[in-house]
């Protein structure tokens, strides 16, 4: 069924072509049935945006008497520009299907997502970067941390700080770093939490303690062992509780 329709917009294609237009054609279905074609217009009408996909989706509307055409499926020869992309979600269009990659739309939205990504991380950095800043304010972490740009008043020092750590990190192979940080994690929060409570327990049986655990300890070993066995089991374990050993004498020497 998509090659019966795929040939309908090649046709419309072939005709944009014979108008001197781009040769991109669409055409948008609905229960099978075709509700409107279109090829690329936008040197005949003198209009930009006149690209096939919106045609079709413009007569579409107009023919269903509505703006949201979730039941729709649109066929395009070529892989839709970020505009006609923009308006097939707007219409809630339920499926595109496109004929050939178009390579600088795909730079395009590959540079979207970069750009999308870089933003991200930095709001990350700029959320954690609060965290050694806050310690610095308490007193247990280095002063310079505590410092705050003098016009923008953002912890810069902080933030630049775990800005170069990231970068350190883009060195290596993703798949690494997860299992990395993974492993520390378990290492250093949730094993260690649950050393924690047994010593505390073994240490201080009278403290006042308002959540009580059932069946103590057996919760507490059986928690114990299934993080352990995540971590050694994980590819390259050796190498990443090596790695959590490093951090967190590294990190006791630094508090």
């Amino acid at each position: 069924m998509n090659e019966t329709f795929m040939r309908v917009a090649l046709e419309q294609a072939t005709l944009g072509a014979a108008a001197g237009e781009v040769p991109i054609g669409a055409v948008l279905v609905v229960n099978d049935r075709v509700i409107s074609e279109a090829f690329n217009q936008p040197i005949g009408s003198l209009d930009p945006t006149a690209h096939a996909e919106v045609l079709v989706l413009r007569e579409a509307a107009r023919a269903l008497g509505n703006y949201r055409l979730t039941d729709a499926t649109v066929y395009v020869t070529i892989e839709p520009c970020l505009m006609c992309v923009g308006a097939l979600v707007h219409a809630r269009v339920r499926e595109v299907v496109y004929g050939a990659v178009e390579p600088k739309t795909g730079a395009l939205v590959t540079v979207m997502m970069l750009w999308t990504a870089f933003a991200s991380v930095f709001s990350l950095l700029l959320g954690y970067s609060r965290v050694p800043y806050a310690a610095a304010l308490e007193g247990d972490y280095f002063k310079i941390f505590a410092r705050v740009h003098p016009k923008h008043h953002f912890p810069h020092v902080s933030l630049l700080w775990l800005g170069a750590a990231a970068a350190v990190f883009c060195l290596f192979k993703l798949a690494d770093v997860v299992t990395a940080l993974v492993v520390i994690r378990i290492s250093t929060q949730f094993l260690a939490q649950t050393l924690g409570v047994i010593v505390l327990r073994r240490r201080d049986p009278d403290l006042p303690r308002p959540f009580r655990m059932w069946l103590y300890p057996i919760p507490a070993v059986l928690a114990f062992l299934g993080f352990v066995y995540v971590i050694v089991m994980r590819p390259k374990s050796l190498e990443s509780i090596r790695l959590a050993v490093l951090v967190i004498i590294v990190g006791t020497v630094l508090f």
